[in-house]
């Protein structure tokens, strides 16, 4: 093991430090009820595109 984690104490892989900015520490993460704003657009967007969840999350 590298010296930091020794140090640190963290037993955490590149992976789950990935998983946990993007679930849980990311600034622009927003947390709540989505708005009837939000819903409504998510049913349009998925009207125009079908399931593509990653572009209709871009436009959230």
């Amino acid at each position: 093991k590298s010296d930091l984690v020794l140090v640190v104490g963290l037993n955490r892989t590149g992976k789950s430090c990935r998983l946990r900015w993007v679930n849980y520490l990311h600034p622009g993460l927003k947390r709540g009820k989505m708005t009837h704003q939000e819903e409504r657009l998510v049913l349009e967007l998925h009207a125009t595109w079908g399931n593509r969840s990653e572009d209709i999350c871009k436009k959230l």
